[in-house]
């Protein structure tokens, strides 16, 4: 964002100074007109919002977890119609409707381009996932560490549980210890959920994955060391 504003902060002099390699390349391969011209200066609005959306599209699923992209589509539109507006207070800069609906369409793309790769990596994860077949039925006692983040105040303490698999699947993740019960609330918070949140373990259960896991609300520690639990008892009860 802070990139398309100095951009749209220059003048129109300025802008066209920019551009010149870029249109001298093109005059070169397709004569000087005023199409070359409107490429140049179009194409430049479309790259721009297709790397922001890009960017947006990440932003959020890094955060949730999940592919919005009505959000990351929205947002950007929302800002190509500020920049449209900031551009009106720069010398020889106009506010144009086409260059906000080009901008929208870059977004658009910028959110598919987001999506392919999304589906790419999500199916190269699928095969590195161990086959249900060669996970052997049976109950696994784990333990793993919970540390906490920066801006979280307690000492990291070790939590155990046993987790329960049965025809290749993950059935149960249960009677959760640890060495500082005073953090019972949190980690059972995490396991179980609360306030209509679903528990990690409900959507380890659910999903047979740690992929897309969304940690509990005042448990984010707590939550993410029982993902880590079951990767520990999937990794000990693959054959």
């Amino acid at each position: 964002m802070a990139i398309i504003f100095w951009l749209s902060s220059k003048t129109a002099d300025e802008s066209a100074a920019q551009s010149s390699i870029i249109v001298k390349w093109i005059i070169n391969h397709f004569g000087k007109n005023s199409v070359t011209d409107f490429i140049v200066r179009k194409l430049a609005h479309f790259s721009e919002y297709v790397g922001l959306c890009f960017l947006a599209s990440n932003a959020i699923y890094q955060s949730s977890k999940r592919f919005i992209p009505l959000y990351s589509c929205a947002l950007t539109s929302f800002y190509a119609i500020s920049d449209e507006f900031h551009q009106l207070f720069v010398d020889g800069r106009s506010c144009e409707i086409r260059d906000w609906a080009i901008d929208t369409v870059g977004a658009l793309a910028g959110a598919l381009a987001f999506y392919i790769i999304y589906i790419i990596i999500k199916k190269v994860d699928k095969k590195k996932k161990v086959p249900k077949s060669s996970i052997a039925d049976g109950n696994y006692k784990v333990s793993a560490v919970c540390e906490p983040d920066e801006n979280e105040d307690f000492e990291k303490y070790s939590l155990s549980a046993v987790v329960k698999f049965s025809k290749g699947k993950c059935v149960e993740i249960a009677d959760f210890l640890s060495t500082a019960e005073a953090n019972k609330t949190y980690y059972m918070r995490a396991a179980n959920g609360a306030s209509g949140a679903k528990g990690v373990v409900g959507q380890i259960i659910s999903r047979q994955s740690s992929d897309g896991i969304s940690a509990v609300s005042g448990a984010t520690c707590s939550s993410k060391t029982i993902v880590n639990l079951y990767l520990k008892a999937l990794n000990k009860a693959a054959k």
